[in-house]
């Protein structure tokens, strides 16, 4: 699961990336 997490933020937008980890 945390692959593909991982992948998402390589392919996902940084502002929309940090979101996520916050």
């Amino acid at each position: 699961a945390r692959e593909k997490f991982m992948s998402l933020k390589k392919s996902t937008r940084p502002d929309i990336v940090e979101g996520l980890e916050e």
